[in-house]
């Protein structure tokens, strides 16, 4: 999973890889209910987004639809 994960990151972006792999993650390995699937994975990920690209100032792959 971390290797299709590192994979995406440069094909298809940050945001999409991450949410797609935590979504993966959290059905996978944790074997949790939909709802609080979807609300780790989109919260998890926009919480990553801000730490390293508005705080830490790491640039990030853009997204597929943004190239």
């Amino acid at each position: 999973l971390m290797l299709v994960y590192a994979w995406a990151i440069e094909t298809v972006g940050y945001i999409t890889s991450t949410l797609l792999f935590m979504v993966a993650w959290q059905l996978l390995l944790e074997r949790e209910r939909w709802f609080k699937t979807i609300l780790i994975s989109f919260l998890g990920t926009l919480a990553m987004y801000l730490l390293f690209n508005r705080f830490l100032k790491v640039p990030v792959p853009p997204e597929f639809f943004m190239r």
